[in-house]
């Protein structure tokens, strides 16, 4: 027996065949968006760039506060030294 293939679509098979037709176009919208190698590599860029800018402020950071405490503790030393240099008679009067 031969199969019969013109048979009337039904509901269901509407609905399926939507569907089907909406993830086609969803994708070809996916497709559209994908990046291309060369937009990946510009945002590798950019993204590489933005994270030296801020390594290099938070370093410099670091390095301003660093030699701000040492030069406030050089600073107490040489007060406390001087102190003690009046203390004992050091100092030059």
């Amino acid at each position: 027996m031969k199969k019969k293939d013109s048979a009337p679509a039904t509901k269901r098979d509407l609905h399926s065949l939507e569907k089907r037709m909406a993830t086609k176009k969803d994708l070809h919208k996916v497709e559209e968006r994908m990046a291309t190698k060369e937009d990946l590599q510009e945002l590798e860029k950019r993204i590489t760039n933005t994270l030296t800018q801020r390594f290099n402020l938070i370093a410099e950071n670091l390095v301003y506060d660093f030699k701000g405490a040492f030069k406030d503790r050089l600073e107490q030393h040489t007060d406390d030294i001087n102190r003690l240099k009046h203390h004992t008679g050091l100092a030059a009067a």
